[in-house]
């Protein structure tokens, strides 16, 4: 039977599967994206209140020199604005004996995961322009109205088929459709790929991803109905016990959402870790999201006290770097397969995932793509009507 065919296949529609795929379809090449949620953009797509759009989490990023330079890079083709990323200083606080003191570290009270908690606490921030939400969502308005762009939302690729000259020669989604193309760009979590197809990774980087420790972040977002929660300080907050794990947070700027409510409201956020092997023991991460609510209470108890709204949400493997042996994100066992996983970034940060899609951009020869307001999606119901029955269509 006929399948259609594509140039590239994307299996992850996060920040890194998102870009990749804008600039590929504007360079003319036929992408099919393959993202399990019901919208793109990972841990950066639009969350809502009862009120209207919050904050993505943890917008106020940390600076990396490393990754700066294709940052701009790509935000220079998509914000609007002259100078897209605006760079400040904020000093991190801790609570302590009834009184706020500046951060200098976790001496012996050191969690296991210190190293990347430590690194949200750089005194130097960058914020963009605009929400990157924002961009993610026009991204994906384009994509939905491009002719040359398949996305296959709620949909998980159960297999990655090996050719018998060592190559992906299809991509299996939700153990039913079958896609097939040239190349194909894995930008979910590497660690997913040992339940998909365990053939996929060579020797050496399964070693190497065994090696590394993962780390599932468990988000604590707030909505306080007040105006004097202070926003100049972020916060590492923690009991003052040897096993009290830490929470790192901040208080955004107060918002009446855009002037449909007569109250002003600041969004808080916190952060914390625990071990990937533990993601779904719910007694486990219950306890954390307690004692992220409790330190929050015990530093801001007015903050706290005014919360109206509230969301929990638990990101899988979304921390833990590998020192993979790529080449050019290739592995030499299968040559149409590059990986860009969240474990192959130089940092844990939404920055990292930017620079590695610039990346691979380059490698493949592609410029990165602007935004065009003449492909905003009209009828948006209409184009998820349409992507709903994708999967339902004969093979």
């Amino acid at each position: 039977m006929a399948r259609k065919k594509y140039d590239y296949v994307i299996i992850g529609g996060g920040l890194t599967g998102l870009i990749c795929t804008h600039a590929l379809v504007n360079a003319g090449k036929k992408v099919a994206l393959v993202e399990a949620q019901a919208h793109l953009g990972g841990i950066s797509q639009v969350k809502r209140s009862p009120f209207g759009p919050m904050p993505i989490l943890m917008n106020k990023i940390t600076k990396t020199e490393t990754c700066i330079e294709d940052v701009q890079r790509w935000a220079s083709k998509v914000y609007p604005q002259e100078n897209p990323i605006s760079e400040y200083l904020m000093g991190t606080k801790t609570y302590d004996s009834g009184k706020f003191k500046d951060f200098v570290g976790f001496g012996k009270r050191a969690p296991e995961f210190v190293e990347i908690i430590q690194a949200y606490t750089n005194t130097y921030k960058i914020e963009f322009s605009e929400d990157l939400s924002t961009i993610v969502e026009k991204i994906e308005s384009q994509l939905q109205s491009h002719d040359s762009c398949d996305l296959f939302l709620n949909s998980f690729c159960t297999n990655l088929k090996i050719s018998e000259d060592s190559r992906i020669e299809l991509a299996e989604i939700n153990s039913s459709k079958l896609l097939e193309a040239s190349e194909y760009i894995f930008s979910a979590p590497l660690s997913n790929l040992e339940d998909i197809n365990p053939e996929v990774l060579s020797s050496k980087n399964k070693q190497a991803l065994a090696k590394q420790d993962q780390w599932t972040s468990v988000f604590v977002e707030m909505l306080h109905q007040t105006e004097q929660a202070p926003t100049e300080n972020d916060y590492i907050l923690m009991a003052g016990t040897d096993k009290a794990v830490p929470c790192y947070g901040y208080f955004n700027e107060p918002t009446n959402f855009q002037g449909e409510q007569e109250d002003s409201y600041q969004v808080s956020q916190w952060i914390s870790f625990v071990e990937s092997n533990l993601t779904n023991d719910m007694e486990f991460t219950g306890n954390l999201v307690r004692e992220i609510k409790k330190q929050v209470k015990r530093a801001h108890p007015e903050a706290y006290d005014s919360m109206c709204f509230e969301r929990i949400s638990l990101y899988p493997n979304s921390h833990g770097l590998a020192s993979l042996k790529l080449e050019a994100f290739t592995q030499p066992n299968i040559s149409n397969l590059r990986l860009v996983g969240k474990e192959v970034d130089s940092v844990n940060s939404p920055l990292g995932r930017i620079q590695t899609a610039v990346k691979l951009l380059d490698e493949l020869d592609v410029p990165l793509a602007e935004l065009s307001s003449s492909m905003l999606v009209e009828n948006t119901v209409e184009n998820e009507v349409q992507q709903d029955n994708l999967l339902n269509q004969e093979a």
